[in-house]
């Protein structure tokens, strides 16, 4: 006797097509575990850097303080903060490409999410279409 299907009724999936899926699904979540932990790292080292430049610039502002009034030194000083403010702008370029990087990543991961959702969606319609038939 022949089955017979009820029109726009999908075929069971097999279970090599729910095993690609669960895969994907893995593979998805390895790659956005490992997204994360690279948004971490970024964070940290931006917060590092940050203490670095405020511990340096109390350092430059404590030296500035303690050497007014000589006019070389007052040269000197001029040259160091000449040369901090340009250490700043390569470092402010240098924060505003990591921080671009970030939102990239970020993007990427809600992608990843996006496709996990949908992989875990249709895990579970092809896991319950298994069952039911």
């Amino acid at each position: 006797m022949a089955s017979i299907e009820a029109p726009g009724i999908e075929p069971a999936p097999d279970n090599s097509e729910v095993e690609n899926l669960k895969n994907q699904l893995k593979e998805a979540r390895e790659e956005a575990r490992a997204q994360r932990a690279t948004i971490v790292d970024l964070r940290n080292e931006i917060d590092r850097l940050k203490r670095k430049y405020l511990f340096l610039n109390a350092e430059l502002n404590a030296m500035h303080g303690a050497d007014r009034g000589d006019a070389e030194t007052e040269s000197r000083w001029l040259d160091m903060q000449l040369r901090v403010m340009r250490q700043e702008a390569e470092q402010a370029q240098v924060d505003r490409d990591r921080y671009r990087r970030l939102i990239t990543i970020q993007e990427q991961m809600n992608q990843k999410d996006e496709l996990i959702r949908n992989l875990q969606r249709q895990l579970e319609e092809a896991t319950a279409t298994t069952q039911n038939n």
